[in-house]
């Protein structure tokens, strides 16, 4: 039998458009933090892209 795990949740920085997990965090918080992070990088380097960036929750069982 298999024992039913504590629901978790944790949250992830993707790509808008194709739905890819760059980084997963374990709050919402730390998400915005390293996506804001992300973008001050790509603007940096010329790379900026509005909106390239999402923060998604995913739940593991």
């Amino acid at each position: 039998m298999i024992k039913q795990g504590k629901l978790m949740k944790y949250y992830a920085v993707t790509c808008y458009e194709t739905g890819t997990i760059i980084d997963v965090f374990d709050t919402r918080e730390e998400a915005v933090e390293a996506l804001q992070s992300y973008e001050e990088q790509d603007m940096e380097e010329g790379i900026y892209e509005a909106g390239f960036y999402n923060v998604q929750s995913l739940k593991n069982l």
